[in-house]
């Protein structure tokens, strides 16, 4: 199974990459992996889901215009779920400090690294990055 990862620019701009492909790696094989800088039609089709909500002219401003890096992960099971839980909570007050948001995030939308969470969000989300998903 496959998910999708966004390395968002708070870890970027912080030197935090190293560190968090290391956790991913240990969990996690890399199948694809791709620095962009997000356009704003981009952004709004990673998190279409949000459109409308108060946050989302925050989502907007922290990620757009900014270098990201993409990555496709592939590992037997579940990766989605197993990925989702390597990240932590969204909010990194409430994650586990072993999880990357525990670790590394700082605050919402600053907290590091974005996950799929489903199928159709991987499907989705790594055609922004990737013309061949798999």
């Amino acid at each position: 199974m496959y998910t999708f990862v966004m390395i968002k620019p708070d870890a970027i701009s912080r030197k935090l990459v190293g560190r968090i492909l290391t956790m991913i790696e240990d969990q996690f094989k890399i199948v694809k992996i791709r620095s962009k800088t997000l356009t704003v039609p981009e952004v709004e089709k990673l998190y279409a889901e949000h459109q409308g909500k108060p946050f989302f002219n925050r989502l907007m401003n922290a990620y757009a215009d900014k270098l990201t890096i993409g990555l496709i992960l592939e590992d037997g099971g579940d990766a989605i779920g197993k990925m989702k839980r390597l990240a932590g909570a969204t909010h990194p007050k409430d994650a586990d400090p072993a999880t990357i948001r525990g670790k590394f995030g700082i605050d919402v939308p600053d907290n590091s690294i974005h996950a799929s969470d489903s199928f159709d969000a991987f499907i989705r989300e790594a055609a922004i990055y990737f013309e061949d998903i798999v």
